[in-house]
This record gives C-alpha cells, sequence and structure tokens, in this order.
C-alpha cells in the first residue's frame, strides 16, 4: 500500500509523509535552510544513509579533518550506529539565520544502544558554495538544562561546565 501524503511517514518521525520522507529527493542544495538540513539529517539517521550525512558537513567542519575517507565513514557508520543509534524525536527549538553563517538549537531523544538519551543542540552551519553545510555543535544533556525544552535559549550553552563539542 502506497503511503499517502498525508499519512504519517512510515519511518516513525511521527510526521506527516509530505512534511518527512517524502521530501528526500531534496538533497543538500542552494535554497535549503539550516532547519530543513537538521530534519534532512535526522531522516538520513534514520534510514542508516551515512553518505547523505557525510555530504551535509563542511568541508572545513572538525568531522571532515577526522573522516577524510567518505567511504570509509559510511562503513564504520554502518558498523557502529547503524543498529545502534535511534532518533526517536527531534525537536528545533531556535534558528538565527545570516548571510553565511546560521545556528540552530534541536532537542533529541534517542535510544543508544537500548539506553534513552534527551540532550539538546547547539548546531553551527556556513555556506559552502552557496548551499548550507553542517560544521559542529555544542551538545547538553537534557539533565545540564532545568527549565521546559522550548524555552531553552542561546545563552544556556554558554553556562554549561563541560563543554562537549563535535
Amino acid at each position: 500500500m502506497k503511503t499517502g501524503r498525508n499519512d504519517l511517514c512510515p519511518c516513525g518521525s511521527g510526521l506527516k509523509h509530505k512534511k518527512c520522507c517524502q521530501n528526500d529527493t531534496l538533497h543538500v542544495g542552494f535554497g535549503r535552510t539550516p532547519v530543513d538540513l537538521v530534519q534532512a539529517r535526522v531522516r538520513a539517521f534514520r534510514k542508516n544513509d551515512f553518505a547523505f550525512i557525510y555530504d551535509t558537513y563542511h568541508s572545513q567542519s572538525y568531522f571532515r579533518k577526522q573522516f577524510p575517507d567518505k567511504e570509509a565513514y559510511v562503513r564504520q557508520g554502518l558498523r557502529s550506529l547503524a543498529d545502534d543509534y535511534v532518533i526517536s524525536e527531534c525537536l528545533i527549538i531556535k534558528d538565527h539565520v545570516d548571510e553565511d553563517e546560521a545556528k540552530v538549537i534541536f532537542y533529541l531523544n534517542i535510544n543508544f544502544r537500548g539506553m534513552r538519551q534527551q540532550s539538546f543542540e547547539l548546531a553551527f552551519f556556513y555556506r559552502e558554495n552557496e548551499e548550507w553545510r553542517y560544521h559542529s555543535s555544542q551538545k547538553m544533556s537534557r539533565q545540564e538544562y532545568h527549565g521546559s525544552v522550548e524555552s531553552i535559549n542561546w545563552t544556556d550553552f554558554e553556562n554549561v561546565n563541560d563543554k562537549v563539542f563535535f
């Protein structure tokens, strides 16, 4: 049976199909916003599309310095993340976009190796060849923030004692 536009997406995101995987033909490209890129990366993680994840990184990102070979990263992703890392929820909280750089705060509810983990990410994006690319993130566990998920702000990341960047 074919999934309709207004049906829930079969990937389990909780979104309507038209707002989720139906749009997977819209890959990285000029015109995609940083928020769209976060959502596309979540869908790619859910589908174990590590080649797409790799392609969305900025060429000067820490990640690309750690993994200069795309095929090696895809193999490692399939080996170490495919069965162990499941994103059950991604909620975009805030975004700020300038001409060539942007930042997005989002909340993640994941299952990693059978353990539920909740965290916030402050992600940084830069344009490269007129396309938005993911550069890096600062992570904050849900336990480190005591307010409601929706009320987190940019300055809350400055107050984290042990900053985790990736």
